[in-house]
Parts: C-alpha cells; sequence; structure tokens
C-alpha cells in the first residue's frame, strides 16, 4: 500500500487532528469492512477514530494520512496474533492483532491494527506504525 500523505500534513498538528478526526465522522463512522485474511466483519466507531487520531501518537502526522485508508487497510491486513483481553474491559473477549505494510509519505512502515473482539462485534480500536529504514 502506497499513501503520499499531505492531506493533513499541510496544517497545525492541532488543526490537522481536528479536520482528521471530521473526515473520519463523515466519511468512515459506521463502517463495516470485512477482512479477507480472518473473515472478520470489523466495525469503525467514534471511539475508533477518537482513539485512532490521539495526538500523543509517536508518528501521529503519517497515522492522520493513514486514517484515509483504514478501511483499506482494515480489508487487506493479516491477522497474526490473537488473545484473551488482559485488561478485563466489559464486554472484550479477545483482542486480535493484524499487520500489513506500507508506504507513507516517502517512508517504509509496518501498519499494526488492534480489534477488539465484544460479545457483538468486532471493533477497530486502534493503529500504530513502526518505521523501516
Amino acid at each position: 500500500m502506497n499513501i503520499p500523505g499531505h492531506t493533513f500534513t499541510q496544517k497545525s498538528l492541532s488543526n490537522a487532528v481536528k479536520a482528521a478526526k471530521q473526515w473520519a465522522k463523515h466519511n468512515i463512522k459506521g463502517a463495516k469492512v470485512r477482512n479477507d485474511d480472518s473473515g472478520m466483519n470489523i466495525i469503525i466507531n467514534n471511539e475508533s477514530i477518537r482513539h485512532a487520531l490521539h495526538p500523543g501518537h509517536t508518528h501521529i502526522r503519517q497515522q492522520l494520512e493513514l486514517i484515509r485508508h483504514i478501511p483499506e487497510i482494515l480489508k487487506k491486513a493479516v491477522l497474526f496474533e490473537t488473545h484473551p483481553d488482559r485488561k478485563n474491559e466489559d464486554g472484550v473477549q479477545q483482542i486480535h492483532r493484524f499487520i500489513l505494510p506500507g508506504r507513507i509519505t516517502d517512508r517504509n512502515y509496518a501498519v499494526k491494527i488492534t480489534v477488539k473482539e465484544k460479545t457483538d462485534h468486532n471493533l477497530y480500536y486502534d493503529h500504530e506504525l513502526t518505521e523501516f529504514t
């Protein structure tokens, strides 16, 4: 996956986060995506958007660019880990981790996706990036 960037990176960080959240709420909130590898249906909701776009992430500018591609990433990512919820969060049965290589703003990253399996649905929770040089 190749993401050129520059959609939300042209603004100050606080304005870029606001713009990305606004875009996500109007374009992907409520979406249900079927993952090709696992067959899981994964829902994107307000919690997903809020957590994924938290400005404390290490590669926040790149994370902002990724939000426009989350449905495609959720569809193509490969399941690599499943474990019980270690935090005993109410209603969460398991945590699923997916991974997909990508090129974002001319740099190579692994995109790691966290999905929470709840009693009645699978919820996209977060994405994080690891850069490869």
